[in-house]
């Protein structure tokens, strides 16, 4: 899902004609969002035009979202960036990830890379085949179980297999006894 605004009424749209390097929105979000109308051309449905569609910075929507990328051609999402919190966040990590293969005659290119704007890293992901998805909740990754803030968990609960599993808004997440050490153990008693 992508989203747009209309500047005339404020209105935050499911944008049927994105960007190819849009980032795509997982989840829900924390406001309303309206379906276009098509007449003639996909338009806002209170403002009937398509005059005052814009589109969005990924902070924009959603200040504090949570980053990872998609491969385009395998599907698969890189482990380096997931659950990145903040675009800039997110932009920094695939920059390390994106020039750790970077010999040194490219010297000038990571300069360049690095001066660039976290919506400019957007395009240079995409250039190299991946699809940036953002979130208001942290993606589903036993990896990433440690970089979970405590108050999204939602209720946890130890199955007849003795695996734990952690209820977020967006998702359930199966793990052992080891992994669950990485939340805050105060926090974790409250809910067995």
């Amino acid at each position: 899902m992508h989203i747009c605004k209309c500047n005339n009424c404020d209105s935050f749209l499911w944008d049927k004609n994105p960007k190819s390097s849009a980032v795509e929105i997982v989840g829900n979000l924390p406001f309303q969002v309206a379906k276009m109308v098509y007449n003639q051309a996909h338009v806002c449905p209170n403002c009937n035009t398509d005059e005052y569609l814009t589109d969005l910075s990924p902070e924009v929507i959603l200040p504090k979202a949570y980053y990872r990328l998609a491969d385009n051609q395998t599907g698969g999402y890189l482990a380096s960036s997931c659950n990145a919190v903040g675009l800039a966040a997110w932009a920094k990590e695939f920059l390390e990830y994106h020039c750790s293969d970077l010999c040194d005659d490219d010297q000038d290119l990571v300069e360049k890379l690095y001066a660039l704007s976290p919506e400019e890293v957007i395009e240079v992901a995409h250039e190299a085949g991946f699809s940036l998805q953002m979130s208001q909740y942290p993606f589903e990754s036993d990896w990433f179980l440690d970089k979970i803030p405590v108050h999204l968990i939602q209720k946890m609960w130890i199955t007849a297999d003795g695996e734990i599993c952690v209820q977020l808004n967006n998702c359930t997440i199966f793990t052992t006894k080891e992994d669950i050490n990485f939340i805050d153990g105060n926090a974790i008693s409250n809910f067995f």
